[in-house]
């Protein structure tokens, strides 16, 4: 896919990026981990506060995220990533490198240890660390699940949205001259 990824604004994720990275690091140093690679999309998305059109009905976007002790790496195809992008990442200390690098990246990544999720890694990645693997689930659907002030919000007006959309709905179907007119892909339409 080569959709461009967006910026979701702080006022909307209600932490900045490189908060988020901030918190990370001190969620995986109770595990005495200095570092974490991220694979799961969804993960990805909610740290660096980026959102994407690459699967259908999902914010994400296909890439990876390296969260080393002193610096973060996001690998993706570089197409992707706007000038406002890529400028924004920079001012949060994420550097931007090819999403086929990630692999020979790995071989030579120098900290310690590094912690991997092993139910969302695959082998090549896996098989590329030359560190010390920590096995050991991501911190960061918890960490995802307590939602801030901002996120609150967020989903208050998003059910008020929905609730709006829905009675609509309904009241089209109902005010509709003959129901059994309609399929469910027609009134889906």
């Amino acid at each position: 896919p080569s959709e461009p990824v967006f910026i979701l604004e702080e006022k909307y994720a209600g932490l900045s990026c490189r908060k988020k990275i901030e918190l990370i690091r001190e969620e995986i140093h109770k595990n005495n981990c200095q570092s974490i690679l991220l694979s799961a999309l969804d993960e990805i998305a909610w740290t660096l506060n980026l959102r994407g059109k690459d699967v259908h009905c999902n914010p994400v976007f296909v890439s990876y995220l390296l969260i080393g002790k002193t610096k973060a790496t996001l690998y993706i195809n570089k197409v992707k990533v706007t000038d406002e992008v890529m400028a924004y990442l920079k001012a949060e200390g994420v550097e931007v490198k090819d999403y086929a690098d990630v692999a020979g990246a790995l071989r030579y990544f120098s900290d310690y240890n590094i912690l991997v999720d092993p139910n969302e890694i695959n082998h090549v990645l896996y098989s590329a660390i030359r560190c010390v693997k920590v096995e050991a689930p991501s911190p960061i659907p918890y960490m995802k699940a307590v939602k801030n002030e901002a996120e609150i919000e967020g989903f208050r007006n998003a059910m008020v949205r929905d609730g709006v959309a829905m009675v609509k709905f309904l009241y089209w179907l109902k005010s509709s001259a003959d129901v059994t007119l309609h399929s469910e892909l027609s009134a889906s339409a």
